[in-house]
């Protein structure tokens, strides 16, 4: 097991800083072929039940290395049945989160489906990217919310409504979301959160 592509899989995937951002740019300074190689070889030995699995399949994911699979292995730490409030789905979000800011805004129905039985890590991981997929892409974020259950929705506008938007963030959404036509598809949902306690300060 090579100690500092160990090292660089478990920064990257954890650090959303300067320090992932470094791990990042020397994990791609190694020839491509050589580092997948590497990484399926570390994975393949490590125990079924090893945490270091998910950090691996996001370093493939960002690779865009058979992207399905590898987000599948990541997602199953948020979906396996029974929930168990743990590492594995608190640090999954994290990297979902950040493949969803990436682009892959599909992942955001996943974690809606946490959003019923999460709380203390998890929840603040979800209040963080949430609030940053309704700051930067409103419409997107709204698109994707209004088809899940009522009781989701609510928690969701609880779980922005503790997260980190800014009073400027907040005035800048209540006049897009106030300006949407009714014949809008996501007129409704909209005027669900602007109800909500996102906008009650």
């Amino acid at each position: 097991m090579d100690p500092e592509l160990t090292r660089l899989i478990k920064t990257f995937s954890e650090d959303v800083g300067g320090n992932g951002q470094a791990a990042w740019q020397r994990l791609e300074s190694y020839p491509r072929e050589d580092l997948i190689n590497s990484l399926l070889n570390l994975r393949n030995d490590l125990p079924k039940d090893s945490p270091m699995r998910y950090s691996i399949a996001f370093v493939l994911c960002n690779l865009n290395y058979e992207y399905q699979p590898n987000v599948h292995v990541i997602v199953s730490a948020l979906t396996k049945v029974p929930h168990e409030q743990n590492y594995d789905a608190d640090s999954a979000e994290s990297m979902l989160g950040r493949l969803i800011h990436r682009g892959d805004k599909e992942l955001l129905r996943v974690l809606f489906g946490a959003v019923p039985w999460s709380d203390g890590a998890l929840a603040e991981g979800l209040s963080d990217t949430f609030s940053e997929e309704l700051r930067s892409e409103p419409k997107e974020f709204l698109t994707r919310l209004r088809n899940e259950p009522k009781d989701t929705r609510s928690k969701t506008y609880r779980l922005i409504a503790s997260g980190s938007l800014t009073a400027k963030d907040l005035q800048n959404l209540r006049g897009q979301l106030a300006a949407l036509p009714r014949t809008a598809p996501i007129f409704q949902v909209a005027q669900e959160l602007l109800a909500s306690e996102v906008f009650k300060n």
